[in-house]
């Protein structure tokens, strides 16, 4: 019963180490870079993926760019669209003939 009562106190926590496998910060601003670019701006990830591809460039697989894009803020609607225009709705009184 006195061991579920008191939480148990450590005296020191693990720190975890990073990863080998980690990306380094020059290739995460390199993903970041390439997704800011003005030829990406309406593209998806995939896309930006394959283009590269395509192109002999290879920054990181599509879930590693989509976790940099994450950690930045950035996985929002990446395609430019107009605002749309919201119009105040009219008010019409219809005064008709009543026969």
């Amino acid at each position: 019963m006195q061991r579920r009562v008191k939480p148990r106190v450590r005296a020191f926590q693990k720190v975890k180490a990073e990863s080998a496998r980690a990306l380094t910060g020059s290739e995460r601003a390199a993903i970041l870079a390439a997704a800011h670019t003005e030829r990406f701006a309406d593209l998806s990830v995939r896309e930006i993926y394959a283009t590269l591809l395509d192109e002999g460039v290879y920054l990181g697989s599509i879930s590693t760019m989509y976790r940099v894009l994450r950690a930045a803020r950035e996985t929002r609607e990446r395609r430019r669209f107009w605002a749309r225009t919201h119009y105040a709705a009219s008010d019409f009184c219809g005064v008709g003939v009543i026969s």
